[in-house]
């Protein structure tokens, strides 16, 4: 239960402190984008720390059924910091961004 008098809009719904981490985007490796169009299945949540390699996302091509998936993969370790919504993707929109924890979680 929350004490309404000292809840701030920087508390969780029970009332702990929240945090956040800074983020580094270095460079061009940090975004996957599609080279397809189709349908994506993302297959990691925000959040989730990948691996070079690990799968992000499959496209499937919308207008040949059967066709297998191409898959989209981490170019780098990190945090999975930007998604783009599941549903219809084109060519050249950003499917994921992986990015480096630059400090240390903060209490704000």
């Amino acid at each position: 239960m929350i004490d309404r008098e000292w809840w701030s809009p920087r508390d969780d719904v029970q009332g702990n402190n929240r945090t956040t981490t800074l983020l580094d985007m270095p460079d061009g490796t940090c975004y996957t984008t599609s080279e397809h169009n189709g349908l994506l299945e993302m297959c990691r949540h925000l959040g989730d720390f990948v691996k070079a390699g690990e799968v992000l996302a499959r496209v499937y091509d919308a207008t040949r059924t059967g066709a297998p998936a191409v898959e989209y993969v981490a170019r780098r370790s990190g945090l999975l910091a930007a998604r783009h919504f599941p549903g219809l993707v084109q060519i050249g929109d950003t499917v994921a961004v992986v990015a480096d924890a630059a400090s240390s979680r903060m209490r704000w």
